[in-house]
């Protein structure tokens, strides 16, 4: 008999998360992500998406966002909820369990050895364990039918992103919001990238969410990683490998940085929209 009031109170609970992130969290998370997914045409008729989930907070919102477009929307299209281990602690496999059960989202788990591979690796290891990484999420894609994933950035990455190629490398460049990877055959959409983390992370607080959490830039351990994990290697070398603690003083939460940012990536037009004219017949984001 417990069991089944607690069935019905996690169904409840899904049903309440649902119903805030359309219009609770309408103005902050829904309308910007369906506006993406218009203005990019990032999902297609008859298309088989793969959403990528971390267990961190991007990619827990992003599935459930996209478990609900299929819903409402009025395209067909197929959903995976693909989940790499890489070498997780046990107790934080069991979180993205935990919350994909409360989400109401169907998990495909599937393990690697990388980060036992990385951990000897001298020469750039965080750049070898992301190639590992991605690699092993395009080739299962694939092994489940999927022509397309589904990944988390948001704004506030982009906009990281954008400065840190322009500061450390010498170049004006960002990732695109679709991005057909003709290598593998898969299109890479980021369907959260005009969410801003703020936003995100207040939404995931407010539906009382435990998802897991990276390590402060500015204070890497030997303890902590990437994705909270027993591996230190990314967090050791984060400050020659990626830009280290200096990411975690970009300033994205200001207004007016914000502001700025939002001019740059237009004037040099970083996404230029491929039909920027014509309505996506998907939902209205307003």
């Amino acid at each position: 008999m417990e069991t089944r009031y607690e069935e019905e109170g996690l169904k409840e609970r899904t049903r309440e998360i649902e119903k805030s992130i359309i219009k609770r969290f309408r103005k902050e998370i829904w309308r910007p992500f369906v506006k993406a997914l218009n203005e990019y045409e990032m999902i297609q008729e008859g298309d088989q998406i793969a959403v990528c989930i971390s267990g961190g907070k991007d990619s827990m919102l992003l599935a459930k966002c996209m478990q609900e477009i299929l819903r409402h929307g009025k395209m067909e299209f197929g959903l995976k909820f693909l989940v790499m281990d890489p070498g997780y602690r046990e107790e934080n496999r069991k979180l993205i369990h935990e919350n994909a059960r409360i989400l109401g989202i169907p998990i495909h788990v599937f393990e690697t050895e990388i980060f036992d591979t990385v951990v000897d690796v001298e020469d750039s290891p965080c750049y070898l364990c992301a190639r590992m990484r991605r690699g092993n999420l395009y080739a299962n894609a694939r092994e489940l039918g999927c022509n397309k994933i589904a990944l988390g950035h948001h704004y506030d990455d982009a906009v990281e992103t954008l400065l840190m190629n322009l500061l450390f490398e010498g170049r004006l460049g960002c990732f695109q919001p679709v991005t057909y990877l003709d290598r593998t055959g898969i299109t890479q959409i980021r369907p959260l990238l005009y969410c801003r983390e703020a936003d995100i992370r207040r939404t995931v607080e407010r539906l009382r969410l435990p998802v897991g959490h990276n390590p402060p830039h500015s204070a890497p351990t030997r303890t902590t990683c990437w994705r909270w994990t027993p591996c230190w290697r990314c967090a050791a070398c984060a400050g020659r490998a990626s830009g280290g603690s200096w990411r975690g003083a970009i300033p994205t939460s200001n207004r007016s940085f914000s502001a700025v940012s939002s001019a740059i990536l237009s004037t040099v037009g970083i996404w230029s929209s491929r039909s920027a004219d014509r309505r996506f017949p998907f939902l209205s984001c307003r």
